[in-house]
């Protein structure tokens, strides 16, 4: 989603290409609960879905209310065959 404003003073302008992202979810947004959900998804989640870490940037999300989303960018596993 592009903004049509010019970027705010003292802050700076980054776009982030396309790409396809596993989103998580965490319901407390304290640093010992998003350390957790991190090691859970990387140790966890990733080795058994199908799917790899694509080269874009990591992005976590904080509301006001607590909460946090991780978007973990991802690629389907290629697998070679040996011959």
């Amino acid at each position: 989603m592009l903004i049509d404003q010019p970027t705010p003073e003292g802050m700076e302008e980054f776009i982030v290409k396309k790409a396809t992202y596993a989103i998580f979810r965490c319901n407390d947004a304290n640093s010992d609960a998003i350390q957790k959900l991190e090691n859970s998804i990387v140790m966890e989640w990733l080795p058994t879905s199908g799917y790899e870490f694509a080269n874009a940037p990591d992005i976590e999300l904080y509301d006001i209310n607590g909460k946090a989303e991780i978007w973990i960018p991802i690629k389907k596993v290629s697998r070679t065959v040996a011959q």
